[in-house]
This record gives structure tokens, C-alpha cells and sequence, in this order.
């Protein structure tokens, strides 16, 4: 798997900031870097949506 870091300005135009490089992807992410629970008030104490 490759990855290639780059932005796009408002005319479409491609801009390169991390050249394309190939990496391993992690077979389950590691915990560290999945989303903390919702602690708002419409899902603090449920799973809804």
C-alpha cells in the first residue's frame, strides 16, 4: 500500500507535501488512535446516532 500526502488549492491544482512512500497497514488499528466516547449530553449514556 502507498501513501502520498498533498493539498488542493481552489483552482484544482495538486500540491505535493510528502512524496508517495510505501507502508504497512496495521491489521486492527491501535487503540490510541480510535475516537474517545461521546461524553455530550444526547450520547453520554446511550449508542443512538
Amino acid at each position: 500500500m502507498t501513501l502520498a500526502v498533498y493539498r488542493v488549492d481552489r483552482q484544482g491544482n495538486r500540491h505535493v507535501v510528502r512524496k508517495e512512500h510505501e507502508v504497512t497497514p496495521l491489521k486492527w488499528p491501535e487503540f490510541s488512535s480510535a475516537w474517545p466516547p461521546c461524553r455530550c449530553l444526547r450520547h453520554r449514556n446511550s449508542n443512538r446516532p
